[in-house]
């Protein structure tokens, strides 16, 4: 568990009291702190709230899960993504429009993403 590497790779992080901050989540188009970020015993615990999931977050910072423990977890074998491809950006651009113009992204729009993501971090 490493709270100051994650603390690191965000922006405008401001403490909200004893081992707890907030910060721009990096996930989506964020201008205003939506991320709450707090130490709590063995874990680093997360959420966005403007909905972005953990992962999501922890990807688009070059982070996993390992980060939020201090323990090794038992977790199963990492699904492998591969090398990226030509139109993963576009997945992430129609995503993030998508968001940031207060749509919904479809289930597919979401996988897009999810995985373009993970191919550029694996």
């Amino acid at each position: 568990m490493d709270l100051e590497l994650l603390l690191s790779r965000l922006d405008k992080v401001k403490s909200s009291g004893a081992d707890k901050y907030v910060a721009c989540c990096p996930a989506h188009d964020d201008k205003t702190p939506s991320l709450s970020i707090r130490q709590a015993n063995d874990r680093i615990l997360i959420h966005c709230f403007a909905g972005c999931g953990a992962n999501d977050v922890l990807d688009s910072i070059g982070l996993d899960y390992d980060t939020l423990y201090t323990e090794e977890r038992n977790t199963q074998p990492v699904k492998q993504y591969g090398a990226p491809k030509a139109t993963d950006d576009i997945y992430i651009q129609v995503y993030k429009f998508k968001v940031k113009n207060g749509d919904i992204p479809t289930q597919q729009d979401t996988a897009n993403y999810r995985d373009a993501v993970k191919r550029r971090h694996f």
